[in-house]
């Protein structure tokens, strides 16, 4: 099976092109959107370097062509075609892929999305799992066509988040269960047809990148969730807003929670104490610029 694999840097790209690899896979080549200056420079690197988590690092490590997204339509296409693939794979690719390079496969393009869909389509739909409070996350694999996160699916499974995640070991339980979730499937396709699902669209949501106002936090949320979206994002750097009896508070990130019982809303020092609903979190402010 000639095999394209289109991928980024981060776990949810970089774990299911090793389980690619660790099952016997041989890779045609690997699509990955970087500058021609950069894939240049991987000829010269004898050795993974520490710390880089890009599949374009892993691919050359394995003798895997790199190709560098282009610009122009014309030129991946091309790119594409030469190899005569039959099965392009996609996961945490930045760029859109166009109907000329979806109609390439000989069996087809699929993609695999971190939500259970078709809840949660979109370019970041572990942030918004975490937004919404859900403790099991889902990974789906779906065949691509021209509307975004909507083909069938082939295989989905459920990842459950632990207490106080944080969103990149949240990707990498995903990117685990991706695959896990990839390699039979793939097993199935090269035996012939696989069942695919059609996506039930009334059940179906989209959310796009988060803005500031999507970091404000409520304490009618329950602590448990407040405490798990703060832990899981607060990463990004961006001040968290929650408004208690007409005063606007600053979060920096999340302390603590109970889910159950009662306490007074209590402010110390950079520490404030905010019933919810149930649950109580203890959070630090923000003490930043801006």
């Amino acid at each position: 099976m000639r095999i394209i694999y289109c991928g980024s840097s981060g776990p949810l790209s970089l774990l299911p092109f090793q389980a690619l690899l660790s099952a016997g896979y041989r890779i045609s080549a690997v699509m990955v959107d970087m500058p021609w200056t950069s894939f240049s420079r991987l000829a010269d690197v004898p050795v993974l370097i520490e710390n880089d988590d890009s599949v374009a690092a892993l691919a050359a490590l394995h003798d895997v062509p790199v190709l560098p997204w282009s610009q122009s339509p014309e030129t991946n296409r091309e790119a594409v075609e030469e190899f005569q693939p039959d099965v392009l794979l996609v996961s945490c690719f930045a760029k859109r892929l166009p109907e000329a390079l979806l109609s390439l496969p000989r069996i087809g393009c699929f993609n695999l999305h971190p939500s259970w869909l078709p809840a949660y389509r979109g370019p970041a739909p572990v942030f918004w799992q975490f937004r919404d409070g859900l403790t099991a996350f889902g990974i789906t694999l779906h065949r691509m066509t021209s509307r975004l996160d909507a083909g069938p699916v082939l295989a989905q499974s459920h990842v459950v988040m632990p207490d106080g995640i944080s969103e990149r070991q949240a990707n990498l339980l995903l990117a685990q269960a991706a695959g896990d979730l990839l390699v039979p499937a793939l097993q199935q396709l090269a035996q012939g047809a696989v069942p695919e699902t059609v996506q039930d669209e009334s059940r179906a949501s989209y959310q796009g990148f988060p803005s500031a106002t999507d970091f404000h936090i409520s304490p009618c949320w329950s602590a448990g969730r407040l405490y798990n979206f703060v832990s899981a994002t607060c990463d990004r750097g961006i001040p968290y807003t929650c408004e208690v009896d007409g005063r606007v508070y600053r979060i920096d990130r999340a302390l603590t929670y109970q889910p159950s019982g009662t306490a007074s809303l209590q402010l110390c020092g950079d520490e404030l104490v905010l019933p919810c609903n149930p649950g109580v979190v203890r959070l630090r402010l923000w003490t930043g610029q801006g």
